[in-house]
């Protein structure tokens, strides 16, 4: 089949591409500035900690007016690698891509080795009747499991418990995938039959974030949202469970984001998305370049055929450009005149070419001569 062009063959030239490379590329700049402006001007808390650690103060300078989102986040994690993320328990999870395996994380021996020392999480487990161990695979086993709460400082140097909400943390739509899947019993949670380590309530909430493999090396999870904002002081957290995995796991240091609202998203999501309109912009400049290149190419081309043709054309006879200077009066008494001349020659009869003596003719001159 012959191609068929979707557009006005103009398109596809240069000048219409280089205003494209132009309009594109100056379109994404802007956007690029735009949102690294606004990430710049969002503003977010950091806390630092490990484990060990009870509690910490932090200072919020500039009060969040708007509902407050609490993260925490795990550097250097890579939980984005294919045999961890196939790694979940084929009766609560199913993927279209690739199957699900509890290879070498399907027992409670395989969690008391890989969560060795991390006494909270085993106890979790072993407070479970039965030998199962329901939800299976490693993204279950590394669920984060540390809990915190906040207090704010009171003009009388007292603390006050600031209400964290940890109820509604999960996507709405994680509610109906695992609703026929996990079912709650008496105040416990049921997988096929068999009773879960995963308790009721916000721990089951966490649990579904969890669930949900980051496409990044770096994991940032929603754990709670704090309803009506902060004002401007002196607050501190209680890590009432500082899990001690983590450090051993590689992570260097574990993170808690208190973050704004915003429309477009999180502090590192706009710088990112910013980035990468910037180096969008860079290549439209790259193309804009090639464009323009081209055309002076083609400017140059055109400029040599021209100088070709110039020199073909100077190549003439004498007579010609002499003719041709000539002024058209004198150029028809010239033409008039040759005309004339060929007339001339045309009725003058051929001249005879002259007879060769034949040799008898010769000899009797001779013999006169002598």
């Amino acid at each position: 089949n012959d191609p068929v062009l979707k557009l006005p063959f103009y398109w596809y030239r240069p000048r219409c591409q280089l205003g494209c490379a132009v309009l594109v590329g100056a379109m994404c700049a802007i956007a690029g500035v735009l949102l690294l402006v606004q990430s710049g001007q969002m503003q977010e808390v950091t806390i630092l900690y490990k484990a060990g650690e009870s509690s910490k103060e932090f200072t919020i300078d500039k009060e969040f007016s708007d509902d407050v989102y609490l993260y925490y986040e795990l550097p250097g994690l890579n939980l984005n690698r294919k045999d961890f993320v196939e790694s979940k328990d084929k009766n609560v999870a199913t993927t279209v891509v690739s199957p699900v395996t509890c290879l070498d994380s399907d027992s409670r021996s395989w969690a008391n080795w890989r969560r060795a020392g991390d006494t909270a999480f085993l106890a979790r487990i072993a407070a479970v009747a039965g030998t199962g161990l329901a939800p299976c695979g490693l993204v279950g086993i590394s669920m984060f499991t540390d809990e915190f709460t906040f207090d704010k400082k009171t003009p009388s140097s007292t603390w006050g418990r600031v209400e964290a909400d940890e109820t509604e943390v999960a996507l709405p739509g994680d509610a109906t995938a695992y609703s026929k899947k996990v079912q709650a019993k008496g105040g416990k949670l049921v997988i096929n039959g068999q009773e879960s380590w995963i308790s009721t309530g916000s721990f089951y909430e966490h649990w579904k974030v969890w669930y949900r493999t980051p496409a990044s090396s770096t994991v940032r999870n929603l754990w709670a949202v704090v309803k009506g904002g902060l004002k401007t002081g002196t607050y501190r957290v209680n890590f009432v469970e500082n899990s001690p995995i983590w450090e051993t796991w590689g992570v260097p240091e574990k993170r808690l984001v208190i973050a704004g609202k915003h429309a477009l998203g999180s502090q590192g999501a706009m710088r990112a998305l910013g980035g990468t309109c910037l180096a969008v912009a860079g290549l439209e400049l790259l193309a804009f370049l090639v464009f323009c290149s081209c055309l002076v190419l083609r400017k140059n081309n055109n400029s040599n055929k021209n100088n070709n043709n110039n020199k073909n054309s100077s190549s003439l006879s004498v007579p010609t450009l002499q003719s041709a200077a000539l002024p058209p009066l004198e150029q028809q008494q010239r033409q008039q005149q040759q005309r004339q001349q060929q007339q001339q020659s045309a009725a003058q009869p051929p001249l005879e070419s002259p007879k060769e003596p034949s040799p008898s003719r010769v000899a009797a001159n001779l013999s006169e001569s002598l």
